[in-house]
């Protein structure tokens, strides 16, 4: 399917988003905003983009046709876009020398585009997009738009909390699930807790010795967040059940990192102290390029932080890195 003239500029303008919001990749998100600036441009902005008639012609009339869409649903472009970006936040992804390239969850948008046009030989209009965007909105984006009284649509399929409720289990109702709690260190606790209250979402990476339970220390940590924040555990379980490969898995990553995204204060944490070290190599390979989109605590064991993480300075500094095993000077009580 060939693109039209339009969805390369709002392709750039959705790059120039990314970059500034220290991205590696070009969101869904950024290519809503980067369609929002488009339809501000006025005819005068649009002529100077290109000395080509039929260019500038089919510019124009996507523009309007995006300028439509957005009046039909009550859209104020500079107000969205504003609200969307607070909502995104920034990330922590310096410019990389090359180009910027889609995410997965970006790449699924436009098979959704895609979709809208039907014939294959078809040509993908910038409305296409932008339909596909408010049919299926991001969390992030379905704040923006209640945010700015946006009208919803009856295609709109937000689907945040079914993944939240398929993929992951929230730690304190498994806390409370568990009959065998052992003794957890003070400074483990406090340590954690902290780095989770800190501004900034840096992607949080706790090495476990095989004698050290993970669970109780993270649940211990969730209860004593303040305003809302809490911690979910991603089911590995359930997820692998619904990616058997390593792309599969990057996908469903890609999407529960982005539902996750649109809901305020929640962190989640991937346990694989227990995994066969080659199975953790390929589910860090899958997860890595959603380290940037939120909050997310990973837990291993030293074994494998000696085999992927320590052989892998670029690895290494995705995260901050906390021993566990080395904080271990007071303990709490077994209740959680």
């Amino acid at each position: 399917m060939e693109l039209s003239p339009t969805i390369e500029l709002v392709w750039h303008i959705a790059g120039q988003e990314a970059v500034a919001a220290s991205r590696a990749e070009i969101e869904s998100e950024h290519f809503f905003c980067a369609l929002l600036k488009f339809a501000e441009l006025n005819d005068d902005e649009l002529k100077g983009i290109t000395n080509h008639p039929l260019a500038a012609k089919i510019l124009t009339t996507e523009r309007n046709q995006v300028r439509a869409l957005l009046k039909e649903r009550d859209i104020p472009t500079t107000r969205a876009r504003h609200h969307l970006r607070q909502i995104l936040g920034r990330g922590n992804q310096p410019h990389p020398a090359g180009p910027l390239h889609r995410s997965t969850a970006a790449h699924q948008l436009f098979e959704r585009a895609a979709q809208i046009v039907r014939d294959p030989n078809g040509l993908l209009e910038s409305p296409h997009l932008l339909q596909a965007l408010l049919d299926h909105p991001t969390p992030a984006l379905t704040n923006a738009l209640q945010a700015v009284g946006a009208k919803t649509s009856s295609a709109e399929t937000p689907d945040t909390q079914l993944l939240l409720d398929r993929w992951t289990l929230d730690v304190l109702q498994l806390a409370k699930n568990k009959t065998d709690a052992p003794a957890v260190a003070m400074a483990q606790v406090h340590v954690l807790a902290r780095a989770l209250e800190t501004p900034n979402a840096e992607p949080l990476l706790l090495v476990c010795e095989p004698r050290v339970a993970a669970l109780p220390i993270v649940a211990r940590a969730a209860r004593a967040l303040h305003d809302g924040k809490r911690i979910a555990q991603i089911n590995l379980t359930t997820l692998r059940q619904d990616a058997p490969t390593e792309r599969a898995l990057a996908a469903r990553f890609a999407e529960l990192f982005a539902q996750a995204g649109g809901v305020a204060g929640l962190t989640l944490w991937v346990d694989v102290v227990a995994e066969d070290p080659r199975r953790v190599e390929s589910l860090l390979s899958a997860l890595k390029p959603q380290l940037a989109r939120g909050r997310v605590i990973v837990t291993i064991s030293v074994m494998t932080h000696h085999l992927f993480i320590e052989t892998d300075p670029a690895t290494d500094d995705l995260f901050r890195t906390i021993w566990l095993h080395d904080l271990a000077d007071t303990t709490l009580p077994k209740q959680w």
